[in-house]
């Protein structure tokens, strides 16, 4: 595990002397989808050595789209396989929303929804997530509503920030695209049940004053 770190670093940790690590490649099977291999990781078969840090670091950085987003899938398959890695990867996947490239911020955006139950957006994280609903390629947008369909906010507070900006987006920005933010809030009021009814009075406007009084059981 701390080698799969080292690839987010540029510098060896502590402690840790010149030697190889035997990760994972793994068994490939033919039945996957598409008749092409599938890459299984485990424990063994890819060896993993100083050259390995700050891997990540520099491929997200290439010129080359393709290996940008190479990259991304390659993030995506090993958090999948290391929670610590997946918490690690998360700021470096956001990161790459602000990528030139369409399909890669696509990429990037359905990579950290594959990694649902690995990894949790902090607020500066999901700061710059809300900002790719203003991105001009709906298909962009239309992945960050999938992405919030599935993630777990930490509070109250990020919830209501996330449900403003998919409406304010979604009305006065890209009409078209206001099934998709329903559909989207649809599922965040769900999986949010608690922080949704605390917002219930500030999201609707209601004043408790001018509320009906329940009249008395007895």
């Amino acid at each position: 595990e701390k080698y799969l770190l080292q690839t987010f670093s540029k510098e060896v940790l502590a402690g840790e002397h010149q030697g190889k690590l035997t990760l994972s490649r793994g068994k490939h099977s033919k039945e996957s989808a598409g008749g092409e291999d599938e890459i299984i990781f485990n424990e063994e078969d890819v060896n993993l050595d100083d050259g390995a840090i700050g891997v990540f670091i520099q491929c997200l950085e290439d010129e080359f789209w393709e290996v940008r987003s190479a990259s991304v899938d390659s993030i995506c398959e090993l958090g999948l396989q290391n929670d610590s890695f997946a918490r690690r990867a998360v700021d470096f996947l956001v990161d790459m929303f602000n990528d030139e490239i369409d399909g890669v911020r696509i990429n990037a955006i359905n990579s950290l929804k594959k990694m649902e139950n690995k990894a949790q957006l902090n607020e500066n994280q999901l700061h710059i997530v809300l900002s790719a609903l203003e991105d001009g390629n709906p298909a962009v947008r239309i992945a960050v509503h999938r992405l919030f369909s599935v993630t777990k906010l930490l509070n109250a507070k990020c919830l209501h920030a996330t449900i403003q900006a998919i409406l304010t987006n979604a009305i006065h920005r890209y009409p078209k695209d206001i099934d998709s933010a329903y559909q989207c809030l649809k599922f965040l009021g769900r999986n949010h049940p608690a922080f949704s009814e605390s917002l219930i009075n500030s999201l609707l406007h209601l004043d408790p004053r001018f509320l009906p009084i329940e009249p008395h059981s007895e």
